[in-house]
């Protein structure tokens, strides 16, 4: 098992690891619970800023592209 919190497919996709520690003091493993809940609030807020576009029409990446001329 990896330590990571989360990572990063190929394509772009997003995959969250959450487990619970037990190895560790009650300090620690408060510091890990809070990392999963701002984790988690990353999401949602991925999630929520998904929606918003969906909703807007705007789910076409390429709509939202912009050329950008660097002299």
């Amino acid at each position: 098992m990896s330590g990571k919190l989360f990572e990063t497919t190929d394509d772009g996709e997003f995959v969250f690891r959450f487990h619970r520690p037990r190895i560790f003091d009650d300090e620690t493993r408060g510091h890990l619970v809070d990392a999963q809940k701002h984790a988690l609030k990353a999401a949602r807020s991925m999630v929520d800023a998904m929606l918003s576009a969906m909703e807007k029409g705007d789910d076409d990446p390429k709509s939202r592209r912009q050329n950008i001329n660097i002299d």
